[in-house]
């Protein structure tokens, strides 16, 4: 799927997208922070928050995190990590998440944004499969909600990526989490959705 627009559109978010993706395999202890930049079929709010989670604030906007989750300091390229520290140090991923904020300064729409997240992710990741990606609502702004498995160092992933443009920049948070044995990642997907869904302004 390609993006719409002009050539130096398409080569300015590529490149955005290309310079996350080479400091892609950052690992801390038993995390392995898998890092670029990005199910609903309708257009429907993501309602799923837990009133458990403890507010981290990011920027000019705040999520809400479960409890052992712990925020880390930020990477280049404006993205801001976070991990589950209270992972089993025997496995051999730990549930992470980004947020990353990415001025929109060619004004792509959110349907050309996806499009090129999506040819990214191919490009990327190995024996990389697509679940859905559909339209949803965070932050009371359209969204898109990303579904997909991919394989990173001989280990099978899964992750959800919301999607969001608010004020000119596109904010992009993603969770990763074992797939292994398949079929492992739906167990995680719900605190992914959860995360996802309380992402909001301050």
């Amino acid at each position: 799927m390609s993006v719409e627009g002009s050539p130096s559109t398409r080569l300015g978010f590529f490149k955005t997208l290309t310079s996350c993706m080479n400091i892609s395999s950052t690992t801390l202890g038993t995390l392995l922070l898998t890092l670029i930049t990005l199910g609903c079929t309708q257009e429907k709010k993501i309602t799923s928050v837990d009133s458990t989670n403890k507010k981290h604030s990011v920027r000019s906007m705040s999520i809400q995190l479960p409890t052992g989750w712990k925020q880390l300091s930020p990477l280049p390229n404006d993205i801001h990590p976070f991990q589950n520290s209270q992972c089993d140090s025997t496995l051999a991923f730990c549930e992470n998440l980004t947020i990353h904020f990415q001025p929109n300064d060619e004004k792509l729409s959110l349907q050309q944004i996806e499009s090129a997240i999506l040819e990214a992710l191919s490009n990327r990741h190995k024996q990389y499969r697509l679940i859905h990606s559909g339209d949803t609502v965070i932050d009371s702004k359209p969204a898109k909600l990303i579904d997909y498995m991919f394989n990173e160092r001989a280990t099978d992933l899964g992750a959800t990526m919301g999607v969001v443009i608010r004020n000119d920049t596109v904010v992009v948070v993603e969770g990763m989490a074992l797939n292994q044995p398949k079929g492992e990642y739906a167990k995680y997907r719900h605190t992914m959705v959860s995360i996802i869904a309380s992402l909001s302004s301050k």
